[in-house]
């Protein structure tokens, strides 16, 4: 349904290090332009969505509706670098709470 860019790094199992120094891995996983959004950046942790970045102009009731997945009792924020969303699933991956991301180690 979503299709991976496949000209954009993809980070399965990618390194995260998070503020207090502790370092987890997660799949950081880009997706390309469809019927619900222009542009995601989506992590991964243990088998379920724990942040996403959306570039859309669908508001998040499109958004919610067309991925099936219920954005109630998470953090919905405006998305800082454009147009869209960004919903925070696991704190653990909120922006705030991280330090180094898996394309930073290269």
């Amino acid at each position: 349904m979503f299709k991976q860019i496949p000209e954009e790094t993809q980070y399965p199992n990618g390194k995260f290090q998070l503020k207090d120094g502790s370092i987890v891995y997660a799949d950081k996983l880009n997706y390309g332009e469809n019927y619900v959004f222009d542009y995601a950046s989506v992590i991964f942790f243990e088998g379920k969505i724990a942040h996403m970045q959306v570039d859309t102009d669908s508001s998040i009731e499109d958004i919610d509706m067309g991925l099936g997945v219920s954005f109630e009792n998470y953090t919905v924020e405006p998305y800082k670098f454009g147009s869209g969303y960004e919903v925070i699933f696991n704190d653990t991956f909120a922006d705030d709470n991280l330090a180094v991301l898996p394309n930073e180690w290269e």
